[in-house]
């Protein structure tokens, strides 16, 4: 019976992950420039005003140095690599965004999730992201191209499951651990244009 309950979840932790899975560094038009850029240090302080709005999303981040927005994602990345963050916010018509939340979180932890390539050496639940419940992961994604490193940060917003999926190449400046500062740091409802 265990198989069924959480064969969902893996499901729908599938999806988030092939939807936000190694991006191949091609930018069709290229990254533009982001309009506010800070150092990804836990320590900084940030201000509403140094939140960059995600365009086709209600999110807003501190883009670290050296990423931009990139215009073919609804996120951000570092030019010339692989090193992406991109932005989902998924409707969940037949269950709510708590519901949804709870079976991503159970997905992190079963066998199928590394079948997939990935591994999550750390997951933190109950953390609240933008004032909603959320759960982070990091860890590791492994693909044709390498081994990269992988931070979600996933929450249950009132209309909506939203996920922030970064990878990162070996040789990022930033650590997968660098990467949840920034992403935990989410602004919601103030994004960019749809």
């Amino acid at each position: 019976m265990r198989t069924r309950r959480t064969a969902p979840a893996i499901g729908l932790l599938t999806i988030l992950l092939t939807l936000t899975g190694c991006a191949t560094g091609d930018e069709p038009d290229g990254p533009v420039p982001a309009t506010n850029t800070t150092r990804a240090t836990p320590s900084s302080e940030v201000t509403a005003a140094e939140h960059t709005p995600i365009p086709r999303t209600k999110a807003s981040l501190r883009v670290p140095e050296g990423m931009q927005l990139d215009e073919s994602l609804p996120g951000i990345s570092r030019k010339g690599t692989r090193t992406t963050v991109v932005v989902n916010e998924l409707p969940l018509p037949d269950k709510t965004p708590e519901q949804g939340l709870a079976e991503v979180t159970a997905g992190f932890a079963e066998p199928q999730a590394e079948a997939k390539g990935f591994r999550f050496d750390e997951v933190q639940r109950d953390v609240s992201i933008a004032g909603f419940p959320g759960v982070t992961a990091i860890g590791i994604q492994r693909a044709a191209q390498g081994t990269f490193g992988k931070t979600i940060v996933v929450f249950a917003a009132e209309d909506a499951l939203v996920m922030l999926s970064g990878t990162l190449e070996p040789d990022d400046p930033l650590s997968p651990a660098d990467l949840r500062e920034v992403l935990t740091d989410v602004r919601w409802g103030a994004g960019g244009p749809r």
